[in-house]
């Protein structure tokens, strides 16, 4: 929403809407397994566990900008300063990029004031409606994504006032693109002209496909990965009259803020149920969000009696929200060269300063029982694991869910996978799923596929993570225990099992799938909504398993009950992901069999050096592995044991740091000698 609600971003309807599989295919397929022959990618008995821990009492006042995350006694402020979103209705991206902001500062344990940190909200808000092109996702996948209804626009400075939902940022961020430094991709036009108080609209704010040097301006980001994209429970619920704090979803969101994560979240953003003297927000009526912004912390004792008198809350209690309409907070301010300052504005909560004088800070208090607020708050994680280093990320859902989800629960094992084919040497690190429910269990699996394997999962089992529980629905990557060599041409296929109920044993009692779902274009016009979604779905890329058969997701969505079932809307791939790293140096076949010898140098790090046989169609044979170093190693010889000679073709290098055995690709630590060569 624009800062003076003269526009209001349109959004399409959430529903949820439950799949039919197990009716639509109950048709044809043949009777469910037994126990004992259930497949080796389900997890296995959940044993239940007794917490004989009271639940955590949490503090009736919090705010993220003055807080002591680590109990250390020093309190830190992990909030960015308030931006101005002037002059688009881009609000939804600096809602996202303000949470993705504090996730980071508080994973760092760094305060604003030392880190400075600010990220791109352009660079998002372009590229979550801008489907993907060759270059950047290849042929099979070119041209799926969202994108604006209007062709003329697509590609022009309409892209930032289409509005936009939560998943856009995680949709993007999921596959490995930002967040992006602010310096990288301002918010501003091409000239950076100014006008009113903003930087212009009649300005050129198209970022292209490549920069000047040829790179993708696409796929890049700052050295943070998404870890994380948790969406929570509702906060209110609604009786038929009024609208009241939801337990549930009250707490999962103030844990979140505990554990530093900002909480992305929508509402209706209207004159109507504001009261600009103590600057608090209750909407009154169930009426539908239009605004996104970042709540930072809370306040349980914020009387019901500040927000409009003869329209108050039914208790006390409110959020403390960050808004993106500009405050008189000097660190959000930019000064142009001509000595224009822009995103001062005198909206939002008075404070004083440090110095004593009062100021507009930006922020507003939001009842615990707005009657707009979003059924999707959404927290996200980062990690800065695959900094330093090259990484692919391997995915073929492109598009986010525009129109909810395509889902099914059903009581015989299920799975989703996803196959892929590796573009070149590397090492598989970790793999992401997601779930739609809280406290869903995923067992992921890894299969390096036999070359004339015709189903998921005929080849190798490489890696299995069993029985992760998550306690809210969204996006998880996760690493592999041990990362898996895979060579440049191999197909691997990443199974995901997800389990949402168990019995009083552990055993799964309900097995789910899911997928995004989006609004065609002829639906999205007849809706009058801003942009539709485009999925390209190959065969051989997605599978489903159910009651001892595999399917080709191409068949499934070929079939008429599907068809019928999503009217209007189009189905993409499986949300699975697989993440991985190239090898430090590739020995090829140039080595005396009997061992490779290289010289290592870990930085200040304590790593281990693995060495990898392989045979000439690509198989693992075995590796060798030094004990855990610090800096220089010099000539290890790495033996090829009981290996057969005669059938080693070929020989790769890498190291892995003992913390959590990651990938180290940072230029210090690649082997600085290869010796022993032929």
């Amino acid at each position: 929403m624009k800062r003076d609600n003269s526009r209001l971003w349109k959004r399409a309807g959430r529903c949820l809407a439950a799949g039919l599989l197990a009716l639509g295919l109950s048709v044809s397929l043949v009777p469910g397994a037994a126990a004992e022959d259930l497949p080796e990618w389900v997890g296995s008995p959940v044993r239940p566990t007794v917490n004989l821990q009271e639940q955590k009492k949490l503090p009736e006042k919090f705010d993220l900008r003055h807080c002591d995350l680590d109990g250390d006694g020093v309190y830190m402020n992990y909030v960015t300063p308030v931006k101005d979103q002037s002059p688009w209705g881009s609000c939804w991206a600096f809602g996202g990029i303000a949470a993705a902001e504090t996730s980071i500062l508080s994973y760092l344990g760094k305060s604003w004031e030392e880190t400075g940190l600010d990220l791109s909200e352009k660079h998002l808000a372009w590229f979550a409606l801008q489907p993907v092109t060759e270059a950047e996702a290849g042929k099979d996948q070119a041209g799926e994504g969202l994108q604006l209804v209007d062709e003329t626009k697509r590609r022009t400075n309409e892209v930032y006032d289409a509005g936009g939902r939560v998943n856009y940022v995680t949709t993007l961020m999921s596959t490995g693109v930002g967040p992006v430094l602010e310096k990288d991709f301002p918010y501003r036009g091409a000239e950076g002209l100014v006008s009113e108080g903003s930087f212009g609209a009649e300005d050129d704010w198209t970022i292209d496909e490549k920069d000047e040097a040829g790179a993708i301006n696409r796929n890049v980001f700052a050295g943070f990965t998404l870890r994380d994209g948790n969406i929570l429970p509702a906060p209110t619920y609604f009786n038929g009259v009024k609208t009241y704090s939801q337990e549930i979803g009250v707490r999962a969101l103030k844990e979140e803020l505990m554990a530093g994560h900002g909480v992305r979240i929508s509402y209706c953003a209207d004159r109507t149920y504001l009261n600009r003297s103590t600057w608090a927000q209750y909407a009154y009526e169930e009426v539908p969000a239009n605004h996104g912004v970042c709540i930072v912390g809370w306040d349980d004792n914020y009387s019901r009696t500040n927000f409009l008198p003869g329209h108050q809350p039914p208790e006390d209690g409110a959020w403390i929200a960050k808004n993106s309409w500009g405050s008189e907070d000097p660190n959000g301010w930019i000064t142009t060269e001509n000595g224009t300052v822009v995103g001062k504005n005198n909206w939002g909560i008075v404070e004083k300063d440090k110095d004593g004088v009062e100021h507009h800070t930006g922020y507003f208090y939001l009842s615990y029982c707005d009657g707009s607020l979003g059924r999707e708050p959404e927290t996200m994680t980062f990690t800065d694991d695959l900094a330093g280093a090259p990484f692919y990320a391997m995915q073929y859902d492109y598009m986010p869910a525009l129109g909810g989800f395509w889902e099914t629960y059903v009581t015989d094992p299920m799975s989703s996978v996803n196959v892929f084919t590796a573009g070149q040497d590397m090492l598989l690190t970790s793999v992401s799923t997601r779930t739609t429910r809280s406290d869903n269990i995923v067992t992921m699996s890894v299969y390096l596929l036999d070359q004339d394997a015709k189903t998921p999962d005929e080849g190798k089992l490489a890696a299995k993570l069993e029985n992760l529980k998550f306690p809210y629905a969204g996006y998880h990557r996760l690493d592999l225990t041990e990362p898996v060599p895979v060579l440049k041409g191999h197909r691997f296929s990443v199974v995901s099992c997800v389990v949402g109920s168990t019995d009083e044993q552990g055993n799964p009692t309900e097995y789910s799938v899911s997928v995004n779902r989006g609004q065609d274009l002829p639906t999205a016009k007849n809706l009058d909504m801003s942009a539709f979604c485009t999925a390209r779905v190959n065969r051989g890329e997605s599978w489903l398993y159910y009651r001892n058969r595999w399917y080709d997701w191409c068949d499934i969505q070929a079939e008429d009950w599907f068809h019928r079932e999503n009217n209007g809307r189009v189905v993409d791939n499986f949300s699975i992901k697989a993440y991985g790293v190239p090898f430090l140096w590739d020995a090829g076949q140039d080595f005396d069999h009997d061992a490779v010898v290289a010289s290592f140098n870990s930085g200040g790090k304590t790593a281990t050096a693995v060495c990898a046989f392989y045979d000439k169609d690509g198989q693992m044979l075995g590796s060798s592995v030094t004990e855990p170093f610090k800096g220089k190693l010099e000539r290890h010889a790495f033996p090829t044991g009981r290996i057969a000679k005669e059938k080693i073709a070929s020989a790769k290098l890498f190291l892995l740091d003992e913390d959590g055995g990651k990938p180290m690709c940072e230029e210090e630590t690649l082997p600085w000698i290869q010796t022993n060569t032929r």
